[in-house]
């Protein structure tokens, strides 16, 4: 992505890439804004500090929590970081993190490469549990059966659970 200057202060960019690595997510497309906020001095006057706000969009194929159905769940996300030239570090700003180095490499004067902060900000916008639904009621812990589908019939009561003998030790005196 081009580095804003004092004569262009906002460059906005639409990316797409891959995760090569990742076959569950999608091809990303990453909105980009990047803002000039702050010129070295100097005669110069190369950019020092820039603010990038994005936004991503993808799939993430998974499968859901409770009743392992596989599923598709598109994910928008929108990030703010800021970019320090002269220390080589990114700092989210939109979540609570200390600066980090590494999360962008220069590829000319003029030309920044954000691959890995935006492969960072992907994985952080995936939700840890996904579900195929609100009210799926997942499967039944007996015998496996997809309980959005039909009911088994196994006794499922408190008394015959999984962790009855527990609930037990609890009541012994």
């Amino acid at each position: 992505m081009r580095i804003p200057s004092a004569i262009a202060p906002e460059v906005r960019e639409t990316i797409l890439f891959r995760i090569e690595d990742d076959p569950n997510i999608s091809e990303i497309s990453a909105e980009n804004e990047l803002r000039l906020i702050e010129l070295a001095g100097g005669a110069d006057s190369q950019p020092k500090r820039l603010i990038l706000k994005g936004r991503l969009k993808f799939e993430f194929s998974c499968e859901c929590a409770r009743c392992l159905k596989k599923i598709i769940q598109p994910i928008v996300t929108e990030f703010e970081s800021l970019i320090d030239l002269n220390a080589g570090t990114i700092e989210a700003k939109d979540i609570e993190a200390p600066p980090e180095e590494g999360l962008f490499k220069m590829k000319s004067s003029d030309e920044i490469d954000l691959y890995e902060e935006l492969r960072q900000r992907v994985y952080l916008s995936i939700p840890h549990i996904i579900y195929c639904r609100s009210d799926c009621k997942g499967l039944c812990f007996i015998c496996g059966c997809d309980l959005n589908v039909s009911e088994c019939g196994c006794s499922r009561d408190e008394k015959d659970g999984q962790f009855s003998v527990l609930k037990k030790l609890l009541h012994d005196d």
